[in-house]
């Protein structure tokens, strides 16, 4: 019997040893593993800690380059040089602006820059003016009228953060004024704030392999095009790491932001994340890599590893003995232990077999679900596109409509012009040869005679506004940007205090004849409106062709409106084309209208169609 026990204890302790060593490498490994997971949690703080600096340190400097803005606005010598846009002036008194800025803005850019978007003038580099800047914080500073800053990509490659403040001659915008400061200046001070190194890393889908090699000769640095396939690096690397961080910068850059990476170099130990690198606009440019040397704490957790076997060897030791003494009482409590469980097993082999059952019938439960969205999501797809088919039906009803309208019109116009117009041309000459006829004595029926001219004359110049008013004979005979000039010019005279500035470019074509009468229709509605309800003194109508798109925009300075709160009927009760009207005339040739307003900040209509409906865009 002592010999069966101790043969039982043999095999008892034995698979016993092997757990409790398994149990000891994993405790080390667990151990191991908290400690690494420390230093990356360590890094990972240091990478939103740059999130956040990099944030606070765009708003500071932002807010420095737009006081510096507001300094040079307000500079008489510059402001009459730009009024009288006087390149070499403006040169002379911005230069010292530019030489003479604070050490720790570092300005970079400097632009003076027209409405039209054209750059009259590069204090930075005065030799290059004169070629169009399309760039988002521009446009947002055009469109919205006031200021705009973020970080910007440029055709060179190189990362700037861009201020751009519209400059006001009392109440007529003049232009724009642009500060920048690239990026990589303020790179050195996040990386002494945080104790790291910092690599900028750019897509090149946002680059052009010319002008970012060009730039990097310009700017007396060197850069490898084909050193990754889908980014560059656009500043220098650590040289130490440079060979490893290539390979490892190519595996990682394009998985998850929240990653942690290690580097082991011939002396250093690093711990790389990365930062994603977003511009003004809301582009994925690239990431901040971030490296941080963690050698000290390899070196700390190599000496922790080590204490810690020793640790785990001398109690491994200790609890083997333990085992061995009181293997008898855990022999007895695991026979009792395993009769609890033969009767457990038998319980959950029965739990089993009725979830098994349950399992069955939520199967075919499922099934059935699956087949009745399955013919829900059918009938949707027939409704959806009976609804599509309809709402193509209106819009051709729609468009059918608004011809039979201009026909109509069109034939109203000929009708007063040819009848009326002619009845009336007679009357006059017939009164004229009348008064003609009459004796000098009778001046009384002479006087009724220019009277009653006086009213002939009247009247055919209201029949030729109505006529002009319900199709106008220009744009028919003379063709569509004539008459739009006619227009405009007709509606300026009529309406003496405002001023209204029309510009048509890049349009050689005549468009189709129903986005010439929709297009002509905006303009008379707009027009109208803004007499009616704007208050507006200034008018500035463009039309611009961008194949295959017209684009036709009517922007005024008057009071606007909430938007929320626009009604589509005038303010008479009377239901008009009005907001809905326009957007129905638009519809009806496939083209879309933008109407965006505000309490105080005027209102812009801008609408979009091809130049030939019947055609679909490219």
């Amino acid at each position: 019997m002592k010999k069966d026990n101790q043969k039982f204890r043999k095999l008892i302790l034995v698979p016993l040893g092997i757990m409790l060593l398994v149990l000891l490498l994993t405790s080390i490994f667990t151990a191991y593993r908290l400690q690494r997971l420390h230093i990356d949690k360590n890094v990972q703080a240091n990478l939103d800690e740059l999130k956040q600096i990099v944030l606070k340190q765009l708003s500071e400097n932002s807010l420095a380059l737009g006081s510096m803005i507001d300094l040079i606005k307000r500079d008489e010598n510059l402001q009459k040089a730009w009024l009288d846009r006087d390149r070499e002036a403006l040169l002379h008194y911005a230069l010292p602006v530019l030489k003479n800025s604070p050490q720790n803005l570092q300005i970079t850019h400097f632009y003076f820059i027209g409405l039209d978007k054209v750059c009259f003038l590069r204090v930075h580099k005065p030799e290059y003016y004169g070629d169009t800047i399309d760039r988002f914080t521009l446009n947002h500073a055009e469109l919205a009228t006031t200021a705009a800053s973020g970080i910007e990509l440029g055709p060179l490659g190189t990362l700037t953060l861009r201020v751009v403040h519209p400059w006001w001659s009392g109440d007529e915008l003049t232009g724009f004024v642009e500060l920048g400061v690239e990026i990589e200046h303020f790179m050195s001070n996040l990386e002494s704030i945080l104790n790291v190194d910092l690599i900028i890393t750019v897509k090149k889908s946002y680059l052009d392999r010319e002008k970012w090699e060009e730039g990097l000769e310009m700017m007396g640095r060197k850069g490898e095009w084909d050193q990754f396939p889908d980014f560059v690096v656009i500043n220098q690397a650590v040289e130490k790491i440079q060979l490893k961080l290539n390979q490892h910068l190519q595996f990682h850059a394009g998985q998850q932001e929240d990653h942690i990476f290690s580097l082991a170099t011939d002396s250093r130990q690093y711990s790389i994340g990365f930062v994603p690198l977003i511009d003004a606009g809301g582009h994925d440019l690239g990431h901040i890599v971030v490296l941080k040397d963690i050698t000290l704490d390899e070196d700390a957790l190599q000496v922790l590893l080590l204490i810690m076997m020793i640790a785990c060897a001398v109690i491994g030791v200790l609890l083997f003995g333990f085992f061995y003494f009181f293997v008898g009482r855990i022999e007895r409590r695991l026979t009792v232990s395993h009769n609890a469980l033969i009767g457990e097993i038998a319980e959950r082999k029965k739990a089993e077999s009725s979830l098994q059952q349950s399992r069955d019938m939520l199967e075919i439960l499922v099934q059935e679900r699956t087949a009745d969205l399955k013919r829900a999501n059918e009938q949707l797809q027939i409704e959806l596109t009976e609804r599509k088919e309809a709402e193509e039906d209106i819009r051709r009803l729609s468009q059918q409509l608004f011809s039979v309208i201009e026909e109509e019109r069109k034939r109203l116009a000929r009708d007063l012009h040819d009848e009326f117009g002619q009845a009336l041309t007679t009357l006059h000459l017939n009164v004229e040869a009348l008064q003609n006829s009459l004796p000098e004595k009778l001046k009384d029926q002479k006087a009724q005679c220019d009277q009653i001219i006086r009213m002939t004359e009247q009247q055919c110049d209201n029949i030729r506004n109505i006529a002009s008013e319900l199709r106008p004979d220009m744009l028919d005979h003379l063709g569509f940007i004539p008459t739009l000039e006619w227009y405009v010019e007709d509606f300026g005279k009529r309406n003496g205090e405002l001023r209204i500035d029309f510009e048509a470019v890049g349009v050689k074509n005549r468009p189709d004849s129903e986005v010439e009468i929709t297009l002509y229709r905006i303009l008379q509605e707009g027009l109208n409106n803004i007499i009616k309800h704007a208050k507006a003194k200034q008018i500035d109508v463009l039309l611009t062709y961008s194949h295959p798109k017209f684009i036709f925009t009517i922007k005024d300075d008057g009071v606007g409106f909430e938007q929320m709160k626009a009604s589509p009927q005038s303010q008479d009760g009377k239901q008009g084309i009005g907001l809905i009207g326009m957007r129905e005339r638009v519809a009806a040739v496939g083209g879309t209208i933008d109407i965006r307003s505000g309490r105080g900040k005027g209102t812009v209509i801008r609408v979009e169609v091809l130049a030939d409906p019947g055609k679909t865009e490219a």
